[in-house]
């Protein structure tokens, strides 16, 4: 039977019995509800919705990156351990990896703690109508005290442990700010590699790659950083309080290169050294491909130095311009975020930026 069928063929004598105490604390007892559920449904609706994408995307592309790690580890394996350089190249590969891992772990674990979150407070909604029920039992005749199903509402508790709060994003962020550093580092190499005895090569390369490792690690440690962070809902004031209280949460400023200033200063250097090191392969590649050309005047097929040089470049130029996406994003949200939020247009895009980066961005940037 449908609610209002039964509060429509309740007892009319039911009303007469219940004290204005009862009364008052049915009408908190309704306003804690209507307040939880609303969360419950933000919850749902946002929270563990984006968690679900999110452990989709991170499980397809760390699988992804698990099966080329694999493949590359071999193959320098089968080169011999013992070389310095397959060695380095090896330790890196699993330095990324381990990184990658434990944001998808991190990945899951805020998944979960998503669902806890939407089903304690169902548990709890659900018992702030079973205490509306034991208000309209109609208490003893003559008696102005309210049974005990109509007693004063304690307070909200807590949805969050502050401890544990927001563990993706710190995990994601340190994951992204390791990945970050050693794929730097790759890519300066390779151009190392071309520039062997260019001391101003050298000397950028280290400034360059010693600037993003200290404004990552400060934006990781930012992120890492959780603040307490009541919310209050001033619609149904709490009593002998001008609001009232909905829950408690927590905030960190820099994450995953953005927030603060240290994610977007970390950004622009690792975009800068990559911007640089693929100018210097492009430069190298186009020398060579200018020399070949100037011996076999131009009726040879491309060698298979020349291909594997256009390959760095590409793969240079698609990791830049991923770069360059996000940080029109997050530099055009700091600087004017009503604007971007009230952009119809930008929404869409936001949305789909959001989701790359919670969920594609750790093992997609070692994929270069």
């Amino acid at each position: 039977m449908a609610t209002g069928s039964i509060l429509a063929f309740r007892d009319p004598i039911l009303d007469a019995n219940i004290s204005q105490a009862a009364l008052d604390n049915l009408t908190l007892a309704l306003s804690a509800m209507q307040r939880e559920a609303a969360v419950a449904y933000a919850f749902e609706d946002s929270y563990l919705k984006e968690s679900i994408i999110t452990v989709a995307l991170s499980t397809m592309f760390f699988g992804l990156f698990t099966v080329l790690a694999g493949v590359a580890a071999y193959v320098l394996s089968s080169k011999g351990i013992k070389r310095t350089t397959t060695a380095i190249m090896l330790t890196a590969i699993l330095l990324m990896w381990m990184s990658t891992v434990a944001y998808w772990i991190g990945t899951i674990v805020a998944a979960a703690e998503a669902y806890t979150r939407v089903h304690n407070l169902m548990l709890r909604s659900l018992g702030q109508a079973n205490m509306m029920q034991d208000c309209l039992y109609p208490p003893t005749a003559n008696s102005h005290v309210a049974p005990k199903g109509c007693q004063r509402v304690p307070e909200t508790e807590p949805l969050y442990n502050i401890e544990e709060y927001e563990i993706h994003d710190c995990i994601g962020t340190v994951a992204l700010t390791v990945n970050v550093i050693i794929g730097d580092t790759i890519v300066w190499w390779r151009a190392l590699v071309l520039w062997p005895d260019n001391r101003v090569v050298r000397s950028v390369c280290a400034i360059m790659i010693l600037l993003t490792t200290v404004t990552g690690v400060m934006d990781a440690k930012d992120a890492c950083k959780v603040v307490e962070e009541v919310i209050h809902d001033f619609t149904h004031p709490a009593p002998g309080s001008s609001s009232a209280v909905v829950y408690v949460s927590g905030s960190t400023t820099g994450i995953w290169f953005g927030g603060d200033v240290w994610g977007y200063i970390a950004l622009l250097f690792s975009l800068s050294t990559n911007i640089v090191a693929t100018t210097l392969i492009a430069y190298r590649a186009w020398e060579h491909r200018r020399i070949i050309m100037s011996y076999l005047k131009g009726s040879s097929p491309r060698t298979q130095v020349e291909r594997t040089l256009a390959l760095l470049v590409e793969s240079g130029l698609l990791y830049c311009g991923l770069w360059v996406v996000i940080a029109v994003y997050e530099l055009s949200y700091a600087a004017s975020p009503l604007a971007v939020l009230e952009s119809t247009g930008f929404v869409r895009f936001k949305h789909g930026l959001y989701y790359m980066m919670q969920g594609c961005i750790v093992p997609l940037i070692v994929l270069r």
